[in-house]
């Protein structure tokens, strides 16, 4: 794939307004009004002591469920509430990331020092059972040591909401990696703490398929969670996320016919409008941004995203894993029948299962429903195929 050198001068590159990454907040979070709204609301409801379902939000990667959780979290600390985010990861859970960010949360707080220090203990003696969580309270004798985890959470919940006098807000990233151990406690935990009354908002992210695999460790979980579905962004409010930090910035402007080649290029993923706008801001010489820029500029940015997004990735995998991505991804965008990968191999599913599942366990891939098999990352697929069976870019028709 070439690509053309910047051109001389262009625009303030530290005044650059967008934020491409993972999980990177952008200047204007569009399109998640709806969401941000009923966040606020939960929130304040808990606040009079009205309990609600947890909320799960559920999308490939790139839709902006990070960003969404973490900006929830800086709404909750508006309200003054108790307020952690725990990432799960992958072979460690969520539980160490709780624990260790109420003991900071606690600590923090003003209220009667006897119950600050009683939620404390609790939080202690769960790090005892999880183990690897250093806090620095003694162990609470004979609470949250129960040895069963739902119990011994609903009992942490429930005094830490008590010791800060205000509602616990607990956003959990990446729920899919928790452990089904860990995901029954937490389940059976929520489900405990609504029936008890205890002033917790729960908001959750996963990819698609993580309420089936909920449902199937606790089967009441397909009723205990209110679902958002998130996906791409409505042309409006991609329009928004690109034009208004340009704006705001300093005044620059885009070309309609730019924006809407961005938009376009980027399917509404937010994950993509920020690294396309982005990089087109740094191929820009003035304003308003043209459709040129912008062509360069999309150009640049695919070519750095097949290489982070799927040169590194390839390398990593076995020759039948590698065999298994490139059949997926021959087979064109979305979901697609487990079977179908497998007779573009030549073979049945059970002779790729174990390929499957280790693909799944290493993030390239997910199953949104049963018997199904899609790419994590959107636009992967075309990716791949750029890329070549060798990992070489191909030149772009």
């Amino acid at each position: 794939m070439a690509v053309n050198r910047a051109p001389a001068g262009g625009l303030e590159p530290a005044a650059n307004p967008y934020a491409p990454g993972a999980g990177i907040r952008p200047p204007l979070l569009a399109g998640r009004d709806a969401e941000l709204n009923e966040a606020a609301r939960l929130i304040g409801r808990a606040g009079l002591g009205y309990v609600d379902q947890p909320r799960l939000a559920v999308g490939v990667r790139g839709v902006g469920k990070t960003v969404l959780l973490l900006a929830i979290r800086d709404e909750a600390r508006r309200h003054d509430a108790v307020t952690v985010h725990a990432q799960a990861r992958a072979g460690e859970g969520f539980l160490p990331a709780l624990l260790r960010e109420l003991d900071i949360e606690l600590r923090r707080r003003r209220g009667p020092r006897g119950r600050i220090e009683q939620a404390l203990g609790l939080v202690a003696s769960l790090a005892v059972t999880v183990g690897g969580v250093r806090v620095t309270a003694r162990p609470a004798k004979g609470r949250g040591d129960s040895g069963d985890l739902a119990v011994d959470l609903v009992e942490l919940f429930a005094a830490v909401c008590d010791a800060a006098g205000t509602p616990l807000v607990v956003t959990v990233d990446e729920l899919g990696e928790l452990s089904d151990a860990q995901l029954s406690a937490l389940l059976v935990a929520l489900q405990r703490a609504g029936s008890e009354q205890v002033p917790l908002v729960m908001l959750a992210a996963g990819l698609p398929g993580v309420l089936r695999r909920a449902a199937e460790v606790e089967s009441f979980a397909e009723r205990l969670f209110a679902v958002w579905d998130l996906g791409p962004l409505a042309d409006e409010a991609a329009t928004a996320a690109v034009v208004d930090p340009a704006r705001d910035a300093g005044g620059v402007a885009w070309e309609p016919a730019a924006v809407a080649h961005l938009v376009a290029a980027a399917g509404g993923y937010p994950f993509y409008l920020q690294h396309f706008a982005a990089t087109t801001w740094d191929t820009a010489t003035s304003t308003p941004i043209t459709l040129e820029d912008t062509r360069l500029g999309v150009e640049r940015a695919e070519a750095r995203l097949a290489d982070s997004l799927v040169r590194s990735r390839l390398e990593r995998l076995s020759a039948k894993e590698r065999e298994y991505v490139v059949a997926l991804a021959d087979l064109g965008p979305g979901a697609h029948r487990s079977g179908a990968v497998a007779a573009a191999m030549g073979t049945d599913s059970s002779a790729v299962a174990t390929t499957r599942s280790r693909l799944i366990s290493a993030g390239v891939v997910h199953a949104p429903r049963y018997g199904q098999v899609a790419f994590t990352v959107p636009m992967f697929d075309r990716y791949v195929r750029e890329q070549g069976r060798e990992g070489r870019p191909r030149a772009r028709r």
